[in-house]
């Protein structure tokens, strides 16, 4: 079919030229958010997130919609300071007078409770505002809560039937009511509460508290600052010692991987000036 277009000249073909093909090595310039390394630093970057999704509302008028565990980073600054940032906005939508967009982000984090206003939608479309991205931050926040089991991504022992586990493996319509009941029911909140592993014990009023605030979210949204305002009360609870422990390790990490490039650097030197001395050497004595 293509045989008598094969051999007709082009103008755009590349015959006759060179290409170079090029790979870049790069490193991670961020963490997960699951490899935070205190209690602390997560609440913070759960803080600089919203912080993030206001400034994308309100100065941009840009929806994320798709708050989840792999899109939520923690970027290392220095001094051994962090923030938590949001990266793959794919999904993201100028906000319309509406609020209707096709379906995006994944399950796991945002899938609206069932009301009148999105059922009665295509199932690719969804009524969606920022406080929906607002919840799916604290789903995030309670998965890392009930699946890990301490910093830098431990993961815990898999519980079987855990609140994750159940909402992860429904279908659409059936996760949308389930969502519905966790919020409204009280032994929801204390299954949450028994599923949260010991090590974020700390964070157990944090849990059901952000619980409570969104019980009533598809009809009285909540707003940035209601998010702003209960992570800020609780970080200014939470203990210090744990977050020192830290900064002091990660600057003695970061001590002694500097010293280790200088020693390298160092070593490449004296093996260079060496080298030259050799050559010279044997230069003068063939002469």
């Amino acid at each position: 079919m293509t045989s008598k277009y094969r051999k007709q000249p082009s103008p755009r073909s590349i015959a006759g030229t060179s290409r170079s093909h090029v790979r870049l090595v790069l490193t991670p310039c961020a963490r997960p958010l699951h490899m935070f390394r205190t209690v602390k630093e997560l609440v913070k970057a759960l803080r600089d997130i919203v912080i993030i999704q206001r400034q994308a509302v309100e100065e941009r008028q840009v929806l994320h919609r798709d708050c989840s565990l792999n899109n939520a980073m923690i970027v290392d600054l220095l001094g051994g300071k962090s923030r938590g940032f949001l990266i793959d906005w794919e999904f993201a939508v100028r906000i319309n007078p509406d609020i209707k967009y096709a379906m995006g982000g994944t399950k796991t984090t945002y899938v609206p409770k069932t009301t009148s206003n999105t059922m009665e939608l295509p199932v690719t479309q969804v009524v969606q505002s920022f406080s929906d991205d607002l919840e799916s931050l604290f789903f995030v926040f309670i998965w890392i809560c009930i699946k890990f089991c301490g910093p830098h991504g431990q993961v815990r022992e898999d519980l079987g039937n855990s609140i994750p586990d159940r909402w992860n493996n429904m279908d659409l319509e059936s996760c949308a009511a389930f969502k519905g009941n966790f919020f409204a029911s009280t032994k929801e909140e204390q299954r949450l509460v028994d599923e949260i592993h010991p090590y974020f014990n700390d964070l157990i009023p944090l849990a059901t508290e952000w619980r409570a605030t969104l019980k009533d979210n598809t009809e009285k949204p909540v707003s940035f600052n209601d998010i702003l305002t209960l992570l800020n009360s609780h970080l200014d609870r939470l203990p210090d010692d744990e977050e020192l422990v830290s900064v002091v390790k990660t600057l003695k990490e970061s001590a002694a991987a500097l010293n280790e490039r200088v020693e390298k650097r160092v070593a490449s030197q004296f093996f260079s000036a060496e080298l030259l001395k050799r050559r010279k050497s044997d230069d003068d004595s063939d002469v």
